[in-house]
């Protein structure tokens, strides 16, 4: 065992995590044979390296048990969702939104049930195992087929010269990767889902919202492809990288160090890969944006079923779908999921960046001018964002 997960977690706390993990799943017959075989080992070795606490650990799990209470690796993976797991703190977003999600034995609490049969918006919120497997995005095939077609071709047949169909080419849209991308983005709470060839092609295309002359934030216990992504590519483009330890109590403060307007990105990973330290999303979430920054969070290590960084607060979502979106070894993908798209745009930037600033400056067109969709979002939603975003301005300035 690492030094440093021993310092997490002790040699006995990770044997009581296996064992309650099988309890959890019934693999009771596992459970017996690993206490058994750990016994045996503390029985043949020296009587110096055994400590009492292992001998009482090993002698009181020695009988079958049945998980009458909450599992323990269920609650740290709880806690790891909400980001208290290093600092204990119990902390309420109101933000976030509630999953209705099951146990790890497949059991849904009575809250997450109430809450699911008193739902205000009239829309069913469905298990995520329901969600899984009745999936409708196949439900517009024309042979009726139960499950989604695997569409493989290059071109798809127009029915005239004039007149065309959703899809032409697949390089620019497939019904088959149309439907990963929608549910991807149910699974996530996206907005919008984008899938790729690899978890290396998705985060390039993440890494090149930064330009030349901007700054990309990289938390120190990254992958090491994104390390090599951004220090022997993205830097040679003239944007510089910073590395910082983000995880832990201290990880928000230590982003704010070194967060300037010139920081265009947050890139993390939480847990982080290989050291699997805990980040608080949303308080880095929060820091990102009081200097306009988007927070970027690689999801792999926990998918979708354990953890919804946009609901957290991050603005991109992404998965190297290779892991365990696919888990078979058979198959590369990446995936990136974006939060919801903003009503409240910047016209001198966006839909009019094309007209030369001449002639902007001609009919009076100011640069910052905010455009809001008045009469689209709710009053109250806007009046809330505007508030923020004045609070964020008058903190950094």
């Amino acid at each position: 065992m690492s030094q440093a997960l021993q310092q997490s977690l002790g040699e006995t706390e990770v044997f009581e995590l296996v064992c309650d993990y099988l309890r959890t799943r019934k693999f009771y017959q596992a459970e017996q044979t690993l206490l058994h075989e750990r016994q045996l080992a503390l029985d043949s070795a020296p009587p110096g390296d055994v400590t009492e606490g292992q001998l009482n650990q090993a002698s009181s799990n020695t009988s079958t048990i049945v998980p009458l209470k909450p599992s323990l690796l269920e609650s740290l993976l709880e806690r790891s969702y909400v980001t208290n797991f290093v600092s204990g703190e119990e902390e309420h977003h109101e933000d976030a939104h509630k999953r209705n999600r099951s146990h790890l034995d497949g059991t849904v609490d009575d809250a997450d049930l109430a809450e699911r049969d008193n739902d205000d918006d009239g829309d069913e919120v469905y298990g995520l195992s329901t969600q899984l497997v009745s999936f409708e995005a196949c439900k517009d095939d024309p042979h009726g087929s139960a499950t989604m077609p695997i569409y493989q071709t290059s071109t798809f047949a127009q029915k005239s010269a004039t007149e065309f169909g959703a899809y032409d080419y697949t390089r620019s849209g497939n019904p088959t990767r149309t439907a990963l991308e929608r549910q991807m983005a149910e699974l996530e709470k996206g907005h919008r889902a984008f899938a790729f060839t690899s978890g290396m092609a998705a985060l390039s295309t993440i890494s090149r919202l930064a330009k030349a002359g901007d700054q990309i934030v990289l938390s120190d216990d990254s992958y090491g492809g994104t390390y090599r992504l951004l220090s022997k590519l993205t830097a040679k483009n003239g944007v510089n990288i910073k590395y910082v330890d983000l995880s832990g109590p201290n990880g928000p403060a230590n982003l704010r160090a070194v967060l300037n307007h010139e920081t265009k990105l947050v890139m993390m990973e939480s847990p982080t890969n290989p050291m699997q330290r805990i980040c608080d999303i949303p308080a880095l979430a929060q820091a990102a944006h009081e200097f306009g920054a988007l927070l970027s969070v690689d999801n792999t290590m926990m998918s979708p079923i354990l953890q919804n960084p946009l609901i957290l607060g991050a603005d991109i979502c992404m998965h190297s779908a290779t892991k365990f979106v696919c888990g078979h070894s058979d198959t590369m993908s990446g995936i990136v999921i974006a939060n919801v798209n903003s009503l409240i745009s910047l016209p001198g930037v966006m839909s009019h960046a094309s007209i030369p600033e001449e002639v902007r400056k001609a009919r009076s067109f100011p640069e910052d001018l905010i455009r809001l969709s008045i009469g689209i979002e709710d009053v109250q939603d806007l009046i809330h964002d505007l508030q923020r975003a004045f609070q964020s301005f008058s903190t950094s300035a």
